[in-house]
């Protein structure tokens, strides 16, 4: 996807720490103790870790997130959350139009319809 090919060095990243963060949930649903599991050596580091990777990977994602607003100024009015539905929907038409209301007033959809046929000469 444009964000990956944008941002690849975030991406691994965020895979890294997601890869992670799933093996801290599977090692802490084997021990119902939330005290015990939380004193694990390393892992207040290891999730501080996290969280500084995370940050970084967010700082990132809204650089690219305003570089795409000044391209196109009326993506300002749509949430970070938003706009990163409306660019993953890519050229999915239906997932797109759930948000055209936030993007011009009193336009709740658009009917697309197949191109005409070249005029014929006269």
């Amino acid at each position: 996807a444009d964000i990956e090919d944008q941002l690849p060095l975030e991406a691994v990243k965020f895979r890294e720490i997601h890869e992670e963060m799933q093996w801290l949930n599977y090692d802490a649903s084997k021990d119902p103790r939330a005290v015990e599991c939380c004193n694990h050596a390393g892992r207040v580091r290891s999730l501080e870790r996290m969280m500084t990777g995370l940050e970084r990977c967010a700082d990132a994602l809204s650089g690219y997130l305003e570089n795409k607003r000044m391209v196109f100024p009326r993506l300002y009015f749509v949430s970070d959350a938003h706009l990163l539905e409306l660019l993953a929907a890519g050229k999915d038409f239906d997932a797109v139009q759930r948000h055209l209301r936030s993007c011009f007033d009193n336009l709740t959809a658009l009917v697309v319809a197949p191109p005409l046929p070249p005029a014929e000469p006269e």
